[in-house]
């Protein structure tokens, strides 16, 4: 473990022990970035093992000390099942599969009996044996009778004892259907789970934060903290794992322990976030495989208000955009899926502050950008986007309506393609994006990226200023955000803007009842 992560440890575990018993205002929590090992050619038992016992070295190297709750990310387990299944079938990934026993039950106590029973024990005496709650990413096999199954997606937490607490499967499958099933409207059920020190939590997985259910429902019942299993995708411009996490911590006022899956660069970012300010987070661009454990002090109270602040506003407008810049573009989202996007070109002879709208379908994007210094080259030409795209994802069961209005490097343009992870507009000054989209929208997500020199490290900030959606004008939904001040010397902006993605088909915003377990 580097020298600067342990002493991050030390110093967070002498601050818990300095705090009266009973009357400590915070947790100490840990996210875990960790890298799946295991050949697709061995036994599902055997895999599923060797990362457990990688994972439990990982956390032990980490010294943790009374930590409270630890993270795991998702897939890590069955990844291996995964590329086997790709090739061979369902079949192949089921031997991965766990029957996971009721809520309240104590897998640690368990005699290995049913399909990868001992890897459940282990899992859950991995609880005990920490004394820490831990949440964990697994597959859950349900026979639906006649010889049928389903395989979910699955968060477990298990509390200090090893008792299982609370599953949740994960409402929005991405890009591995029909090996891993969607649960389907009356299969849906938000999961929360109290804990010993006063703190109850919500679970949801990766593709779900992008979404406003199943969130809405506990944030609807005062859930302030969620622990969070994901595998992200990282594709530039935009889009990051650690700058989705802080947005969506941002925009809901929130806590999130987000704990991704550390393969390589295309996939890594874990973070702790309150209210959209980073405590922890871990993202390299320039690393390979990571397994690492990011650990913070959590305040037990949250104020929703946090995720306000302001509000800022940008100088009115000088100077139009570029003459004969606004156009048509097409942003290469994830490989094979592209969005058709509005474009201007910003920079050239416009460095002076600038105000402009763009719209794209039932979508309007108003930029106010004040005096800039913009960077075009071979790390792309900066600019000012607007899309509002159906997207059906690859092996992805939900269709959504995907919306932006985003400040981009684009390598390639007009065909924005070819990914460079430096990639930056510039040196941005203040400024102020708006968004108004026709309708209802769900949740907004603010995202906020630098690159910071000369290290070439891509890093999620906080923004000054969000206002969240809800404000009607004109028929529309509003969501507006703002950074203050310009880029400092060794700073420069990757990506700033706002998200919104809507499910087009399948099961939409269900506002389901809780069931008690």
């Amino acid at each position: 473990m580097p020298f600067t992560g342990m002493l991050l440890v030390a110093v967070l575990l002498l601050a818990a022990a300095a705090a009266p018993a009973g009357a400590s205002e915070s947790f100490l929590a840990s996210v875990v970035s960790f890298a799946p090992v295991g050949d697709p050619r061995d036994g599902a038992a055997e895999n599923l093992q060797k990362n457990l016992v990688d994972i439990q070295s990982l956390l032990s190297s980490a010294q943790l000390g009374t930590c409270d709750l630890v993270v795991l990310p998702e897939l890590v387990f069955y990844y291996a099942g995964i590329e086997r299944a790709l090739a061979e079938g369902k079949a192949a990934l089921r031997e991965y599969a766990v029957p996971l026993p009721p809520v309240g039950s104590n897998p640690c106590a368990f005699k290995p009996g049913q399909q990868n029973a001992a890897f459940l024990r282990s899992l859950s005496c991995t609880a005990r044996d920490l004394g820490s709650y831990v949440v964990a990413n697994v597959l859950d096999l349900v026979e639906t009778g006649g010889g049928g199954y389903k395989l979910f997606n699955t968060d477990v937490a298990f509390d200090r004892t090893g008792s299982l607490v609370a599953k949740y499967w994960k409402w929005h499958t991405f890009g591995l259907s029909p090996l891993i099933d969607q649960p389907g409207e009356c299969e849906r059920r938000p999961a929360s789970f109290e804990t010993d020190f006063g703190v109850p939590f919500g679970l949801f997985v990766c593709f779900d934060i992008e979404f406003e259910d199943p969130v809405q429902v506990l944030l609807d019942e005062g859930v302030r903290h969620f622990a969070f299993s994901s595998a992200w995708v990282n594709n530039p411009p935009f889009g990051f794992a650690t700058e989705i996490q802080q947005g969506w911590s941002k925009a809901t006022g929130a806590a999130l322990l987000a704990s991704n899956i550390g393969s390589g660069v295309s996939r890594a970012g874990s973070g702790i976030y309150v209210a959209g300010r980073e405590l922890a987070t871990d993202f390299n661009s320039t690393a390979g495989p990571i397994n690492r454990v990011s650990s913070a002090l959590v305040p037990k109270t949250v104020d929703a208000g946090e995720a306000k602040r302001g509000p800022v506003r940008v100088p009115p407008s000088l100077a139009p955009p570029n003459a004969g810049a606004i156009g048509n573009c097409s942003l290469e989202f994830l490989p094979g899926v592209s969005l058709n996007a509005t474009c201007v070109v910003l920079g050239d002879k416009n460095n002076g502050p600038q105000s402009f709208s763009l719209s794209a379908d039932d979508l309007e994007c108003q930029f106010s950008i004040g005096g800039s210094t913009f960077e075009a080259g071979g790390t792309g030409v900066p600019v000012a986007v607007a899309f509002s795209t159906p997207v059906q994802f690859p092996s992805t069961v939900d269709a959504v309506d995907y919306k932006g209005c985003m400040i981009l490097p684009c390598v390639g343009y007009p065909l924005c393609s070819s990914p460079n992870w430096s990639s930056a507009v510039g040196k941005l000054g203040p400024t102020e994006i708006r968004m108004t989209a026709d309708g209802t929208q769900d949740r907004f997500i603010p995202l906020f990226s630098i690159v910071e020199l000369p290290s070439k490290r891509v890093v999620s900030r906080e923004l000054d200023d969000y206002e969240a959606a809800g404000t009607k004008e004109g028929g529309g939904t509003v969501a507006r955000i703002a950074k203050s001040s310009t880029d400092s010397k060794l700073e420069r902006t990757a990506s700033l803007g706002i998200i919104n993605v809507k499910v087009l088909q399948g099961p939409a915003r269900l506002r389901v009842q809780r069931s008690v377990v």
